[in-house]
Protein backbone atom coordinates (compact mmCIF):
# COMPACT_ATOMS: atom_id res chain seq x y z
CA UNK A 1 0.00 0.00 0.00
CA UNK A 2 1.40 3.35 -1.01
CA UNK A 3 0.58 5.59 1.90
CA UNK A 4 2.51 8.43 0.34
CA UNK A 5 -0.25 8.69 -2.25
CA UNK A 6 -2.71 9.22 0.57
CA UNK A 7 -0.76 12.23 1.77
CA UNK A 8 -1.13 13.80 -1.67
CA UNK A 9 -4.85 13.12 -2.00
CA UNK A 10 -5.77 15.05 1.15
CA UNK A 11 -9.05 14.63 2.96
CA UNK A 12 -10.58 12.40 0.25
CA UNK A 13 -8.60 9.46 1.63
CA UNK A 14 -8.98 10.38 5.31
CA UNK A 15 -11.40 8.18 7.24
CA UNK A 16 -10.59 9.37 10.76
CA UNK A 17 -9.05 12.64 11.90
CA UNK A 18 -8.11 13.34 15.52
CA UNK A 19 -7.41 16.97 16.34
CA UNK A 20 -5.82 18.21 19.60
CA UNK A 21 -7.41 15.33 21.49
CA UNK A 22 -7.07 15.26 25.27
CA UNK A 23 -8.39 12.85 27.87
CA UNK A 24 -7.79 13.60 31.54
CA UNK A 25 -8.95 11.42 34.43
CA UNK A 26 -9.54 12.65 37.97
CA UNK A 27 -7.41 11.05 40.68
CA UNK A 28 -7.34 11.49 44.48
CA UNK A 29 -4.14 11.22 46.48
CA UNK A 30 -5.86 9.18 49.21
CA UNK A 31 -9.13 7.44 50.02
CA UNK A 32 -10.41 10.32 52.15
CA UNK A 33 -8.53 13.08 50.40
CA UNK A 34 -10.43 15.98 48.87
CA UNK A 35 -7.53 16.93 46.64
CA UNK A 36 -8.32 16.03 43.03
CA UNK A 37 -5.50 15.71 40.53
CA UNK A 38 -5.70 15.18 36.79
CA UNK A 39 -4.08 12.21 35.06
CA UNK A 40 -3.17 13.25 31.50
CA UNK A 41 -3.76 9.94 29.74
CA UNK A 42 -4.03 11.50 26.26
CA UNK A 43 -2.50 14.96 25.98
CA UNK A 44 -3.01 16.78 22.70
CA UNK A 45 -2.94 14.09 20.00
CA UNK A 46 -3.18 14.94 16.29
CA UNK A 47 -3.56 12.00 13.95
CA UNK A 48 -5.09 10.88 10.67
CA UNK A 49 -6.13 7.38 9.60
CA UNK A 50 -6.50 6.71 5.88
CA UNK A 51 -9.08 4.46 4.26
CA UNK A 52 -7.94 0.87 3.84
CA UNK A 53 -4.72 1.16 5.86
CA UNK A 54 -3.54 -0.33 9.11
CA UNK A 55 -2.16 2.28 11.48
CA UNK A 56 -0.06 0.69 14.19
CA UNK A 57 -0.04 2.39 17.60
CA UNK A 58 2.89 1.46 19.85
CA UNK A 59 4.40 2.56 23.15
CA UNK A 60 5.15 1.17 26.57
CA UNK A 61 2.46 0.51 29.17
CA UNK A 62 0.85 3.73 30.37
CA UNK A 63 1.59 5.68 27.21
CA UNK A 64 -2.12 6.21 26.47
CA UNK A 65 -2.58 3.84 23.51
CA UNK A 66 -5.68 2.03 24.73
CA UNK A 67 -7.22 5.21 26.12
CA UNK A 68 -6.84 6.88 22.73
CA UNK A 69 -8.59 3.95 21.09
CA UNK A 70 -11.44 4.01 23.61
CA UNK A 71 -11.92 7.75 23.17
CA UNK A 72 -12.02 7.39 19.37
CA UNK A 73 -14.80 4.82 19.60
CA UNK A 74 -16.55 6.91 22.30
CA UNK A 75 -16.27 4.37 25.09
CA UNK A 76 -14.68 7.34 26.86
CA UNK A 77 -15.59 10.98 26.33
CA UNK A 78 -12.72 13.35 25.50
CA UNK A 79 -11.75 16.26 27.74
CA UNK A 80 -10.88 18.44 24.75
CA UNK A 81 -10.40 18.14 21.01
CA UNK A 82 -12.31 16.85 17.99
CA UNK A 83 -12.78 13.49 16.33
CA UNK A 84 -13.88 13.58 12.70
CA UNK A 85 -15.11 10.37 11.10
CA UNK A 86 -15.82 10.55 7.37
CA UNK A 87 -15.70 14.33 7.75
CA UNK A 88 -18.30 14.49 10.55
CA UNK A 89 -17.65 15.55 14.14
CA UNK A 90 -18.71 12.46 16.10
CA UNK A 91 -19.46 14.50 19.22
CA UNK A 92 -22.04 16.59 17.41
CA UNK A 93 -23.91 13.77 15.74
CA UNK A 94 -27.68 13.53 16.32
CA UNK A 95 -28.97 10.35 17.92
CA UNK A 96 -29.85 8.57 14.68
CA UNK A 97 -26.49 9.38 13.10
CA UNK A 98 -24.78 8.14 16.26
CA UNK A 99 -26.32 4.72 15.61
CA UNK A 100 -24.68 4.79 12.18
CA UNK A 101 -21.31 5.69 13.75
CA UNK A 102 -21.58 2.74 16.15
CA UNK A 103 -22.21 0.50 13.16
CA UNK A 104 -19.22 1.86 11.22
CA UNK A 105 -16.66 1.75 14.06
CA UNK A 106 -16.08 -1.43 16.07
CA UNK A 107 -13.47 -2.69 18.53
CA UNK A 108 -11.71 -5.99 19.26
CA UNK A 109 -10.68 -6.12 22.90
CA UNK A 110 -7.49 -7.47 24.44
CA UNK A 111 -8.94 -10.14 26.71
CA UNK A 112 -11.09 -12.53 24.66
CA UNK A 113 -12.72 -13.93 27.79
CA UNK A 114 -13.51 -10.79 29.78
CA UNK A 115 -14.98 -9.09 26.68
CA UNK A 116 -17.58 -11.84 26.13
CA UNK A 117 -20.74 -12.25 28.20
CA UNK A 118 -20.37 -15.65 29.93
CA UNK A 119 -24.17 -16.03 30.07
CA UNK A 120 -24.67 -15.78 26.32
CA UNK A 121 -24.00 -18.36 23.65
CA UNK A 122 -21.74 -17.68 20.69
CA UNK A 123 -24.82 -17.22 18.51
CA UNK A 124 -26.24 -14.50 20.76
CA UNK A 125 -22.88 -12.74 21.22
CA UNK A 126 -22.24 -12.50 17.48
CA UNK A 127 -25.84 -11.76 16.62
CA UNK A 128 -26.40 -9.05 19.23
CA UNK A 129 -25.02 -6.18 17.08
CA UNK A 130 -27.34 -7.25 14.25
CA UNK A 131 -30.34 -6.87 16.56
CA UNK A 132 -29.19 -3.67 18.26
CA UNK A 133 -28.45 -2.01 14.93
CA UNK A 134 -31.76 -3.29 13.49
CA UNK A 135 -29.97 -4.98 10.61
CA UNK A 136 -31.82 -8.28 10.77
CA UNK A 137 -33.52 -10.64 13.19
CA UNK A 138 -34.98 -14.08 13.47
CA UNK A 139 -34.04 -16.62 10.81
CA UNK A 140 -32.04 -14.09 8.78
CA UNK A 141 -29.94 -13.23 11.83
CA UNK A 142 -29.21 -16.90 12.47
CA UNK A 143 -28.12 -17.44 8.87
CA UNK A 144 -25.89 -14.41 9.04
CA UNK A 145 -24.30 -15.61 12.29
CA UNK A 146 -23.54 -18.95 10.61
CA UNK A 147 -21.76 -17.15 7.76
CA UNK A 148 -19.81 -14.96 10.19
CA UNK A 149 -18.66 -17.97 12.20
CA UNK A 150 -17.46 -19.68 9.04
CA UNK A 151 -15.61 -16.53 7.94
CA UNK A 152 -13.59 -16.43 11.19
CA UNK A 153 -12.83 -20.16 11.22
CA UNK A 154 -15.55 -21.49 13.51
CA UNK A 155 -18.24 -24.07 12.72
CA UNK A 156 -22.04 -23.70 12.95
CA UNK A 157 -22.28 -26.59 15.44
CA UNK A 158 -20.44 -24.35 17.95
CA UNK A 159 -23.21 -21.73 17.95
CA UNK A 160 -24.86 -22.94 21.16
CA UNK A 161 -21.63 -23.14 23.15
CA UNK A 162 -20.73 -20.59 25.82
CA UNK A 163 -17.42 -18.69 26.13
CA UNK A 164 -15.96 -21.05 28.75
CA UNK A 165 -16.29 -23.92 26.26
CA UNK A 166 -13.92 -22.27 23.76
CA UNK A 167 -10.14 -21.88 23.76
CA UNK A 168 -8.55 -18.43 23.95
CA UNK A 169 -8.03 -18.25 20.20
CA UNK A 170 -11.60 -19.35 19.50
CA UNK A 171 -12.95 -16.74 21.91
CA UNK A 172 -11.00 -14.06 20.08
CA UNK A 173 -12.49 -15.31 16.81
CA UNK A 174 -15.94 -14.81 18.34
CA UNK A 175 -14.94 -11.26 19.27
CA UNK A 176 -13.75 -10.62 15.72
CA UNK A 177 -16.96 -12.05 14.26
CA UNK A 178 -18.97 -9.75 16.51
CA UNK A 179 -16.87 -6.78 15.38
CA UNK A 180 -17.38 -7.41 11.66
CA UNK A 181 -21.07 -8.31 11.96
CA UNK A 182 -22.21 -4.76 11.11
CA UNK A 183 -19.85 -4.40 8.11
CA UNK A 184 -17.80 -1.62 9.79
CA UNK A 185 -15.40 0.73 8.06
CA UNK A 186 -12.94 1.00 10.97
CA UNK A 187 -11.91 -1.58 13.55
CA UNK A 188 -9.81 -0.71 16.58
CA UNK A 189 -7.80 -3.80 17.54
CA UNK A 190 -6.64 -3.21 21.12
CA UNK A 191 -3.84 -5.70 21.84
CA UNK A 192 -5.85 -8.45 20.08
CA UNK A 193 -3.20 -11.18 20.39
CA UNK A 194 -1.28 -10.29 23.56
CA UNK A 195 -3.36 -12.69 25.71
CA UNK A 196 -2.94 -15.61 23.29
CA UNK A 197 -0.32 -18.31 22.90
CA UNK A 198 2.37 -17.57 20.35
CA UNK A 199 1.19 -20.47 18.18
CA UNK A 200 -2.29 -18.94 18.00
CA UNK A 201 -1.19 -15.33 17.49
CA UNK A 202 -0.13 -15.91 13.88
CA UNK A 203 -3.51 -17.46 13.06
CA UNK A 204 -5.41 -14.46 14.43
CA UNK A 205 -3.12 -11.97 12.69
CA UNK A 206 -3.55 -13.78 9.37
CA UNK A 207 -7.32 -13.78 9.91
CA UNK A 208 -7.30 -10.01 10.46
CA UNK A 209 -5.28 -9.53 7.27
CA UNK A 210 -7.66 -11.71 5.26
CA UNK A 211 -10.69 -9.82 6.59
CA UNK A 212 -9.09 -6.50 5.72
CA UNK A 213 -8.46 -7.65 2.17
CA UNK A 214 -11.91 -9.17 1.67
CA UNK A 215 -13.98 -6.46 3.36
CA UNK A 216 -11.87 -3.32 2.72
CA UNK A 217 -11.41 -2.68 6.43
CA UNK A 218 -9.33 0.01 8.08
CA UNK A 219 -7.49 -0.88 11.31
CA UNK A 220 -6.00 0.97 14.23
CA UNK A 221 -3.78 -1.79 15.59
CA UNK A 222 -2.70 -1.15 19.18
CA UNK A 223 0.14 -3.21 20.61
CA UNK A 224 3.32 -3.08 22.65
CA UNK A 225 4.85 -5.84 20.51
CA UNK A 226 6.95 -4.10 17.86
CA UNK A 227 7.37 -7.23 15.74
CA UNK A 228 3.61 -7.76 15.54
CA UNK A 229 3.00 -4.10 14.67
CA UNK A 230 5.73 -4.19 12.04
CA UNK A 231 4.10 -7.24 10.46
CA UNK A 232 0.60 -5.73 10.44
CA UNK A 233 0.99 -2.00 9.78
CA UNK A 234 1.26 0.33 6.80
CA UNK A 235 2.14 3.25 9.08
CA UNK A 236 3.17 3.36 12.73
CA UNK A 237 2.52 6.02 15.35
CA UNK A 238 4.63 5.98 18.53
CA UNK A 239 3.12 7.26 21.79
CA UNK A 240 4.92 8.40 24.92
CA UNK A 241 3.20 9.81 28.01
CA UNK A 242 -0.02 10.66 26.17
CA UNK A 243 1.62 12.27 23.13
CA UNK A 244 2.48 11.13 19.62
CA UNK A 245 6.25 11.48 19.23
CA UNK A 246 6.75 9.99 15.77
CA UNK A 247 4.62 8.84 12.81
CA UNK A 248 6.03 7.26 9.66
CA UNK A 249 5.49 4.55 7.09
CA UNK A 250 6.31 1.16 8.54
CA UNK A 251 9.47 0.46 6.55
CA UNK A 252 10.78 3.97 7.12
CA UNK A 253 10.20 3.98 10.88
CA UNK A 254 11.47 0.44 11.50
CA UNK A 255 14.50 0.93 9.27
CA UNK A 256 15.53 4.36 10.53
CA UNK A 257 13.71 5.62 13.64
CA UNK A 258 14.42 9.31 14.29
CA UNK A 259 12.95 10.13 17.69
CA UNK A 260 15.23 9.08 20.59
CA UNK A 261 12.37 7.18 22.24
CA UNK A 262 11.59 5.27 19.03
CA UNK A 263 15.28 4.45 18.68
CA UNK A 264 15.33 3.04 22.21
CA UNK A 265 12.23 0.91 21.56
CA UNK A 266 13.66 -0.68 18.42
CA UNK A 267 17.10 -1.17 19.97
CA UNK A 268 15.46 -3.55 22.47
CA UNK A 269 14.39 -5.95 19.71
CA UNK A 270 16.50 -9.12 19.50
CA UNK A 271 18.89 -9.44 16.57
CA UNK A 272 17.47 -11.82 13.98
CA UNK A 273 20.59 -12.48 11.87
CA UNK A 274 23.51 -14.52 13.29
CA UNK A 275 26.60 -12.39 13.85
CA UNK A 276 24.72 -9.09 13.50
CA UNK A 277 25.25 -6.54 16.25
CA UNK A 278 23.50 -3.34 17.16
CA UNK A 279 23.65 -0.80 19.94
CA UNK A 280 21.31 -1.38 22.85
CA UNK A 281 20.00 1.93 24.18
CA UNK A 282 19.31 1.77 27.93
CA UNK A 283 16.87 4.42 29.09
CA UNK A 284 17.82 5.86 32.48
CA UNK A 285 15.38 7.10 35.08
CA UNK A 286 11.65 6.51 35.40
CA UNK A 287 8.73 7.55 33.22
CA UNK A 288 7.53 10.98 34.44
CA UNK A 289 4.19 11.05 36.21
CA UNK A 290 1.17 11.86 34.02
CA UNK A 291 -0.28 13.61 37.07
CA UNK A 292 2.56 16.13 37.43
CA UNK A 293 4.30 16.26 34.05
CA UNK A 294 7.54 18.17 33.89
CA UNK A 295 7.97 21.24 31.73
CA UNK A 296 9.34 20.84 28.23
CA UNK A 297 9.57 17.66 26.20
CA UNK A 298 7.98 14.75 28.11
CA UNK A 299 10.91 12.49 27.14
CA UNK A 300 13.75 14.85 28.08
CA UNK A 301 14.43 13.38 31.59
CA UNK A 302 15.40 10.07 29.92
CA UNK A 303 16.87 11.37 26.65
CA UNK A 304 20.63 11.15 26.13
CA UNK A 305 20.52 13.87 23.44
CA UNK A 306 18.63 16.52 25.43
CA UNK A 307 19.60 20.15 25.15
CA UNK A 308 18.49 23.20 27.13
CA UNK A 309 15.39 23.94 25.04
CA UNK A 310 14.11 20.40 25.70
CA UNK A 311 13.66 21.30 29.38
CA UNK A 312 11.43 24.32 28.74
CA UNK A 313 9.52 23.86 25.46
CA UNK A 314 7.26 21.04 24.28
CA UNK A 315 8.24 20.09 20.70
CA UNK A 316 5.44 20.15 18.15
CA UNK A 317 4.79 17.12 15.96
CA UNK A 318 6.44 18.37 12.78
CA UNK A 319 6.70 16.99 9.27
CA UNK A 320 10.30 16.19 8.46
CA UNK A 321 9.62 14.76 5.02
CA UNK A 322 6.99 12.96 3.00
CA UNK A 323 5.27 10.38 5.14
CA UNK A 324 7.06 11.17 8.41
CA UNK A 325 6.46 13.47 11.39
CA UNK A 326 8.57 13.75 14.55
CA UNK A 327 8.21 15.69 17.82
CA UNK A 328 11.82 16.52 18.67
CA UNK A 329 13.73 19.81 18.95
CA UNK A 330 16.80 18.18 17.42
CA UNK A 331 14.92 17.24 14.25
CA UNK A 332 13.60 20.45 12.71
CA UNK A 333 11.86 21.55 9.57
CA UNK A 334 15.10 22.43 7.83
CA UNK A 335 15.60 18.83 6.79
CA UNK A 336 12.57 18.95 4.51
CA UNK A 337 12.22 22.65 3.83
CA UNK A 338 8.84 22.79 5.57
CA UNK A 339 7.79 26.08 7.13
CA UNK A 340 6.47 26.94 10.55
CA UNK A 341 2.89 26.42 9.38
CA UNK A 342 3.51 22.66 9.35
CA UNK A 343 4.03 22.53 13.11
CA UNK A 344 1.22 20.90 15.06
CA UNK A 345 -0.64 19.93 11.88
CA UNK A 346 -2.86 16.86 11.82
CA UNK A 347 -0.70 14.24 10.08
Amino acid sequence: MKIGAYEDSGSARTLLSVECLKKYFESRSGFLSRQVRLVRAVDGVNLRVFKGETLGLVGESGSGKSTLGRVVIRLEEPTEGRILFDGRDVHRLPKEDMRSFRRDVQIVFQDPYASLNPRKSAENIIGEPLTVQRICDGRERRERVVRLMEVVGLTPDQMRRYPHEFSGGQRQRIGIARAIATNPKLIIADEPVSALDVSVQAQILNLLKDLQRDHNLTYIFISHDLRVVENMSDRIAVMYLGKIVEVAECGMLCGEPLHPYTQALFSALPVMKPGERKERIILEGDVPSPVNPQAGCPFHPRCRYRIRVCETQVPALTRTGKGRSVACHLIGNDASGQGEEERGAVI
